[in-house]
């Protein structure tokens, strides 16, 4: 019976080290509206971020309906935000990136300004394009880049008939339906403009990243058996540039679900049910996927990843291992130079990490 006790002890602080010694974070998208579901979850995140000693949480965008804040001292902060999400354990750096209700009225940059006026040490949103770096005690390097899907996918819907030029013989006319339409034209092609270089910049931190794991946020969904579907946009602009630089995984909200997606290499997370519930059906890259209240959790260890899907109830419906992509492996060979950012230390097991934005990005 003694042997048995020690053995059972020894398999359990085994255990904990494994719990502490991973990299931890939750993901939880469509969060922003103080439903059952939303504080249901809330609590949740508290039980696993601190049975899985989480060092952050990856926030997916639409962090509050319907329209966003109007300010940074807008109700909802504390309505939406500071009250529900309370518990000591979530008093973690929450990364943050915005969804399309998020920029309604054009009201993304009070999101913003939260950060850079330190309204909140857990909320971190520098600008609308960042990338956050970090070290594994394993040695290995975690790259994340978070996106603004709304930005770069805005001018694919185009209320006119856009060619390269305008063609002058309409203003020629004088008339106010003439007028409108120049508005219009030189307001999509000013976002066209934004948004291409916006591409440009992405593309050029994901090919010369040197982590070891590389990760993409956005709002949008690449893929998605959700109530919006796919997102065109990114599937011709973002996936080809996904595979490329063998990126590891995608993670996004915006359908009310969770799901599981993979196509060639890459796995997308859709974690968009942290307050309110859509509809879904399986299409062609599915693996999972559910509609009922749902968080994620992801263990990161040196070369996989295992992620939980977990409902309301705190029970795990889902899980899955990914391999670190070997593509990625071969690409860097271990001859990349040494990283420019914050390495954690193994003795403290303090959670380091360094920002930058697209400034500080060539």
């Amino acid at each position: 019976m003694v042997t048995v006790s020690l053995r059972l002890c020894l398999v359990a602080v085994l255990l904990c080290n494994v719990c502490a010694s991973a990299f931890n974070f939750i993901s939880i998208g469509d969060w922003g509206k103080v439903t059952n579901s939303q504080k249901a979850i809330a609590d949740q995140m508290a039980v696993y971020s601190d049975k899985l000693k989480t060092k952050f949480f990856l926030i997916l965008g639409d962090n509050f309906y319907e329209d966003g804040v109007a300010s940074e001292t807008d109700p909802q902060w504390n309505a939406t935000y500071r009250q529900i999400y309370s518990h000591a354990a979530l008093q973690k750096p929450w990364f943050v990136f915005l969804g399309n209700h998020d920029h309604h009225f054009g009201r993304g940059a009070a999101q913003i300004d939260y950060y850079k006026h330190k309204r909140d040490d857990r909320w971190v949103l520098p600008d609308y394009f960042y990338s956050v770096t970090s070290t594994l005690e394993t040695g290995e390097t975690v790259q994340f880049l978070f996106i603004d899907t709304v930005i770069l996918c805005d001018t694919d819907i185009s209320v006119i008939p856009v060619s390269e030029e305008w063609p002058e013989h309409l203003s020629a006319s004088g008339s106010e339906t003439a007028r409108q339409a120049r508005e219009l034209f030189d307001l999509y092609r000013s976002k066209q403009k934004a948004s291409d270089d916006h591409w440009t910049w992405v593309k050029n931190v994901l090919v010369n990243s040197t982590a070891d794991w590389l990760f993409v946020g956005g709002h949008y969904p690449v893929y998605s058996g959700g109530e919006h579907g796919d997102t065109k946009c990114l599937k011709k602009h973002l996936n080809p540039m996904l595979r490329e630089a063998n990126v590891d995984a995608y993670f996004s909200g915006h359908d009310h679900t969770a799901q599981h997606l993979q196509s060639h290499g890459v796995n997308y997370w859709l974690s968009g049910s942290a307050a309110k519930k859509g509809t879904y059906s399986p299409v062609k890259q599915t693996l999972f996927g559910m509609t009922d209240a749902a968080l994620m959790t992801h263990q990161l260890y040196g070369d996989s990843m295992t992620t939980q899907i977990v409902g309301a109830n705190g029970k795990v419906v889902y899980k899955y291992t990914q391999l670190r992509n070997p593509k990625r492996g071969d690409k860097l060979k271990r001859s990349k130079p040494q990283p420019q950012f914050a390495i954690a230390s193994a003795q403290t097991k303090k959670f380091e990490y360094t920002i930058h934005t697209r400034h500080d990005i060539k």
